[in-house]
């Protein structure tokens, strides 16, 4: 796939996640280079926040997107190490078989929940993340019927892994908020009363922290990007 060039949307001259001023403040992604995110806040985060967030982007990447990723030849540093083969399940003559692939001819998915409403819009007490779904989606690649009928396979499946707990969910609070402060013009001071991201990094993602995500984005005046609550989820997406 087509690597977008990329843009800086601005410079924030502080990170946008603690506030400090202090230190060498480095270019942060809003959707991750890895993702092929092409859009930059220069100066938008400080060493520690960097640490943090680059380790939950990273098991996404890795685990939840890395055969995709790989079958997209998105960006990586790592590039020389990807295989030249992935493999796929099927299923031929009633058995369950794992077949390899070249990358130029795999199937590329995404696997995303569906999640109910955070408990802060139902009033559940309960405020753990939840699923109520799961749907694949075909992103690129030969179609998954055309692959099926070559290999004579009744079924085809991908199975996508979101671990740790709480992983994609900061991945998408880390997104929601970096589009926000591309749409009020990199003004911190719209954000003094939203404490969602600097929670969604210190303490384990709940439904509570997901609904301050979604009431940020609302008080925007033109918001362009709402998130909800994840739980952590091992589905696989069937193809017949």
């Amino acid at each position: 796939m087509e690597k977008i060039p990329e843009k800086t949307i601005g410079t924030v001259g502080q990170c946008i996640y603690c506030g400090t001023t202090s230190g060498k403040l480095t270019t942060e992604h809003i959707i991750p280079l890895g993702l092929n995110g092409p859009w930059k806040l220069a100066e938008a985060s400080c060493g520690g926040c960097a640490d943090v967030t680059s380790a939950f982007e990273m098991a996404v990447l890795r685990k939840t997107f890395g055969t995709t990723r790989t079958a997209l030849d998105f960006p990586s540093r790592r590039k020389k190490e990807r295989p030249k083969e992935l493999p796929l399940s099927i299923e031929r003559e009633g058995q369950a078989e794992t077949v390899s692939l070249p990358v130029t001819d795999y199937p590329a998915t995404i696997g995303m929940p569906h999640f109910a409403a955070p408990a802060y819009f139902d009033g559940r007490h309960d405020h753990r993340l939840r699923t109520v779904g799961f749907t694949g989606v075909q992103v690129g690649g030969p179609s998954v019927k055309d692959i099926g009928g070559r290999l004579s396979a009744q079924r085809v499946s991908f199975t996508a892994t979101f671990q740790p707990v709480g992983a994609f969910a900061r991945l998408l609070a880390k997104i929601a908020y970096g589009c926000a402060v591309a749409a009020v013009g990199c003004d911190l001071s719209r954000f003094e009363e939203s404490t969602c991201c600097p929670r969604s990094l210190a303490r384990p993602m709940t439904s509570d922290v997901m609904s301050e995500v979604w009431g940020m984005m609302c008080r925007l005046r033109n918001p362009i990007c709402t998130t909800s609550n994840i739980i952590l989820k091992v589905g696989t997406c069937v193809y017949t």
